[in-house]
């Protein structure tokens, strides 16, 4: 489980790969970037440019993409980013 600053989820992702065994997964938390009153609507909004909204959308971009990893996105909480390595 990945929480915590922006630079975590980039940092414990690029590790993912060469750490986990395959149909093991890693999952992040606050993904959609609602951790505050002030968060503009993390993610959801476009318009929202603060540093972990930017940061967030990078990860979803990066771990979607990865065709080692099967994604799901949940809405629960904040966010949560479900990868599991095939």
């Amino acid at each position: 489980v990945v929480a915590g600053d922006p630079e975590n989820y980039a940092a414990a992702f690029a590790q993912a790969p060469r750490l986990l065994k395959p149909h093991a997964a890693i999952v992040f938390t606050d993904v959609l970037a609602f951790d505050s009153a002030t968060s503009a609507g993390g993610v959801l909004n476009p318009a929202n440019r603060d540093a972990k909204s930017i940061a967030m959308r990078e990860l979803l971009e990066t771990v979607e993409s990865d065709e080692r990893f099967v994604t799901a996105l949940t809405p629960t909480g904040t966010g949560l980013l479900v990868a599991v390595k095939k």
